[in-house]
């Protein structure tokens, strides 16, 4: 959920920033680009990831939609192997403080990195309770694990 962290964090940002500016006839877009870089516990060895993509957020008749794109390189601190990481998903905030995502989360390319599998919907309570779950999510379900998993 870090990485999803990350990326939301940023859409949030692009939702807080662009709430409140469209007009009932034209949708209001904004476009932004971001980088990260952090680190996470795999006990014996740290997942080393770097990623960056961009966000597209349109807000018209008060419901926000960001769409997000991130590809990350996954490295482990001790034995170097990489896998690469593709997310492709949208985030929808509605009205009443719910709000869910779609699409690809997160995706590892080829190999073992296909433990990192977290596709199809989630829905959130305006309190951040899940209330629905549709298509495998490794990493919803399994938190870091399947990165480690992959880089073993």
């Amino acid at each position: 959920m870090k990485r999803t962290a990350l990326a939301i964090a940023a859409a949030a940002g692009m939702l807080l920033a662009t709430a409140g500016t469209a007009s009932a006839g034209k949708p209001h877009v904004e476009k932004e680009s971001f980088s990260y870089t952090d680190s996470s516990s795999c006990g014996a060895f740290d997942d080393n990831f770097a990623g960056s993509g961009s966000a597209r957020t349109t807000e018209f008749d008060n419901r926000l939609t960001t769409k997000v794109i991130t590809t990350e390189i996954d490295s482990n601190s001790v034995t170097g192997k990489s896998i690469r990481v593709h997310s492709a998903y949208t985030y929808r905030a509605y009205a009443d403080g719910s709000w869910r995502y779609n699409g690809q989360v997160f995706i590892g390319g080829g190999g073992s990195s296909k433990l990192i599998h977290d596709t199809g919907t989630v829905r959130f309570d305006p309190d951040g309770n899940i209330t629905k779950v549709a298509g495998p999510h490794t990493v919803l379900t399994g938190g870091l694990q399947p990165f480690c998993d992959a880089l073993r």
